[in-house]
């Protein structure tokens, strides 16, 4: 997702494998951020790649464990830009900045007697030009200048557990902005958690729970969802 909206975007993917699904490469154009706000009603363009070393990983999303199944070690980067998303002075529709972002990431599962073992990391950074430390359109967000990265370890007991297979995880995350104005200096945090997934019927039924420990950089001193705080949540997920 774009820092633009937190949803699914309009426009044509060409994707495919090559040799032997040890390489996948994916090619998007879409409508990127729309509205008035924007300078040009420009393409948002999106290219991926990734290799996969051991069996590889050949369909269009991730599964995040296979539960055993496999052996995997992919590593994947993707670039995405948008040509004049926004005007550093709005009022005045002027400097009109581009977009881009970039990501790299790695996921290994390897499967043992003893159980299995999971390990992800990713890291990304969403650029417009500094924008929103100027005087831009109110929809823009603090997130379009935002880096971070994620660690995460799973372990996955060797057998059943009743119906399912049980998997203990850790996760831990790290998100800077860019432009530090306002109420935008309290964002920069820390989240670390740790939970487990209950797969009931493999990917089709899964309980999921986490806790999790966040701290801000700069703690708000008077709004309560930028200071310090845990929070425990479990979640149902069912595909049919």
């Amino acid at each position: 997702y774009t820092p633009f909206g937190g949803t699914r975007d309009t426009g044509v993917a060409v994707w495919g494998n090559l040799l032997d699904a040890k390489l996948q490469y994916r090619l998007m154009v879409a409508d990127g951020r729309k509205g008035a706000e924007r300078p040009a009603d420009k393409p948002r363009v999106t290219a991926r790649v990734h290799v996969s070393l051991w069996d590889p990983e050949y369909n269009y999303g991730y599964q995040g464990t296979y539960l055993g199944t496999r052996s995997v070690l992919t590593f994947g980067a993707a670039y995405d830009t948008q040509a004049d998303v926004a005007y550093a002075n709005y009022l005045s529709r002027a400097d009109a900045k581009n977009y881009k972002a970039w990501t790299v990431d790695a996921f290994m599962e390897l499967p043992h007697a003893s159980g299995v073992y999971t390990a992800s990391a990713a890291a990304f950074k969403y650029d417009t030009g500094g924008a929103f430390g100027r005087s831009p359109d109110p929809a823009l967000g603090a997130n379009s200048d935002l880096k971070g990265y994620y660690a995460k370890a799973g372990y996955m007991l060797p057998g059943k557990v009743g119906p399912g297979r049980l998997q203990f995880f850790a996760r831990h995350e790290r998100l800077e902005y860019g432009v530090k104005t306002g109420i935008a200096k309290y964002y920069d945090n820390r989240w670390n958690s740790a939970g487990f997934n209950y797969y009931i019927d493999g990917q089709r039924l899964k309980l999921s729970g986490e806790i999790a420990d966040i701290k801000y950089d700069t703690p708000h001193p008077a709004v309560p969802a930028l200071s310090n705080y845990r929070q425990a949540t479990l979640g149902l997920q069912l595909i049919f």
